[in-house]
């Protein structure tokens, strides 16, 4: 999930802001995490840990990208 997701997702989040790409992955982060937490089987806790891993690659490469350009250049 995360090999398919980060490409995937940080396409898909060209046409909007990083601030509102970062509230939309840990969105859908937390979703697949819940789907997880309170899987009665074992099928659709696999469905909530894919869909949570969909969001991670992206929400770590862009949340990179913010935390740079919050830092001074010359640091």
């Amino acid at each position: 999930g995360v090999v398919l997701g980060a490409p995937l997702m940080t396409l898909l989040g060209t046409r909007v802001t990083r601030k509102r790409m970062l509230m939309l992955l840990m969105g859908l982060f937390i979703v697949g995490n819940l789907v997880s937490a309170l899987a009665p089987v074992f099928g659709v806790m696999l469905a909530g840990r894919v869909i949570a891993s969909l969001a991670h690659g992206a929400f770590f490469g862009i949340g990179s990208v913010v935390a740079a350009d919050l830092v001074a250049p010359q640091k």
